[in-house]
């Protein structure tokens, strides 16, 4: 995968991370089926990057929302 294909999909998941908590999901990444999809087909290490990105974003709405 290329750096800006790696740089998308955590950007990608950043946001379902906005989502998730928006939607009042728990804040368990391997639960969002939208976040798996990003994750199918990476080698191994590159997907800990998106499901980070994930979590950040789902952190940041929770910290917005105080």
């Amino acid at each position: 995968m290329t750096k800006v294909e790696q740089q998308s999909k955590e950007c990608q998941a950043f946001n379902l991370g906005l989502i998730a908590f928006g939607n009042g999901k728990k804040a368990i990444p391997a639960l969002d089926k939208d976040l798996l999809g990003l994750l199918q087909g990476n080698k191994v290490g590159e997907g800990l990057p998106i499901i980070k990105s994930w979590i950040a974003g789902y952190n940041s709405a929770n910290i917005l929302a105080n």
